[in-house]
């Protein structure tokens, strides 16, 4: 139509984009569009993810977890979830492997201080219980997992123990 501005092309307005600046010609938001960006991207989606896994294990029972479960509670895509883990047993392991880790960096700093100011290693296993049930209480998911003992022994098996 003759006056009206024409819309340019999705090829020529990609041509006057570079890595750092958006269509509107300010500067993109840090990360945006840059592999370090998306690799934070995936870290955090994992990390919703193996948080999701968590709450859904508590809630419903290991068995009972579906990816679409995980998925819906995260709120990533099936694509997502896929990228990231190759079923619902490795992101079930994953979120196992992370709530060890967490377990284990408050407790086994609880025993060593406990052994060390006490010189006793009753001390020792004093203190990591009550940093363990500390733990516990502060991550009532982590607490009320219903299939703890089945988690360890899918666990183990996994990693041949």
């Amino acid at each position: 139509m003759p006056g009206r501005d024409r819309t340019p092309s999705v090829e020529a307005a990609s041509d006057n984009l570079d890595s750092t600046r958006n269509g509107l010609g300010r500067e993109c938001p840090e990360g945006h569009g840059h592999p370090e960006g998306r690799e934070r991207v995936a870290e955090i989606q994992r990390a919703r993810m193996l948080a999701a896994m968590v709450e859904e294990v508590s809630g419903r029972g290991t068995a009972n977890v579906t990816v679409a479960h995980v998925v819906a509670r995260s709120g990533v895509s099936r694509r997502t979830f896929y990228e990231q883990f190759a079923d619902r047993e490795e992101c079930f392991l994953g979120a196992f492997d992370e709530v060890l880790a967490r377990l284990e960096a408050v407790v086994v700093p609880a025993y060593e201080e406990g052994c060390t100011q006490r010189a006793s290693w009753r001390a020792g296993v004093r203190a990591g219980l009550v940093a363990l049930l500390g733990f516990l209480e502060c991550d009532p998911a982590c607490a009320s997992a219903p299939d703890a003992r089945a988690a360890m022994s899918l666990r183990c098996n996994a990693v041949a123990c």
